[in-house]
């Protein structure tokens, strides 16, 4: 991974851009729950999305309605967990990151 200046990064052959607000300074990596930070899953961009918010989430149990929440809870194809933090990898790929956090904070007790 290469750093292009403050907005973008690149990786092998793909650029991509970083949002990363002026004003505002992340949680980062160290804030991070450890069961989210070592997961198997989420990658380091993915990672990067979760650390950059200003402040951790509230959990809303709101979520545990939600449908693709309860699929990745009720799936025996693998662990709670590991459903979750897959579930959490796309809701992030699709820039969802707030709901990401809480099905990764629902997951968490």
């Amino acid at each position: 991974m290469a750093r292009m200046g403050r907005a973008c990064t690149s990786r092998q052959r793909h650029v991509f851009p970083i949002v990363q607000p002026f004003e505002k300074i992340g949680v980062g990596f160290d804030q991070l729950p450890d069961s989210i930070k070592h997961s198997p899953v989420l990658t380091g961009k993915q990672l990067w999305q979760l650390a950059s918010v200003e402040k951790i989430p509230d959990r809303n149990l709101q979520i545990v309605e939600d449908t693709d929440y309860q699929a990745a809870v009720n799936s025996d194809v693998d662990g709670v967990s590991e459903n979750l933090h897959t579930l959490a990898a796309r809701l992030l790929n699709e820039g969802q990151i707030e709901k990401a956090w809480q099905v990764l904070l629902a997951g968490l007790y």
